[in-house]
């Protein structure tokens, strides 16, 4: 399924999951799922060999830098 979503546009979809898009300047969504092998194989069967990949986090998750 190619989301025409903006990566940050509806995180809430999203959140907890890993979305693919075809590169760092391009943020159209091109797959998605709960494992980073999934999202990239999504991504590789539309034809995107090198898929930019980040995970969504859950709403609530702190980051520890």
């Amino acid at each position: 399924m190619t989301h025409k979503d903006k990566l940050f546009s509806d995180n809430a979809k999203y959140a907890g999951k890993f979305v693919a898009t075809p590169s760092f300047s391009d943020h159209s969504i091109i797959s998605s799922a709960s494992t980073i092998v999934e999202t990239i194989e999504r991504a590789n069967k539309k034809g995107y060999e090198n898929p930019v990949v980040v995970k969504i986090p859950k709403k609530g998750t702190k980051f520890l830098f």
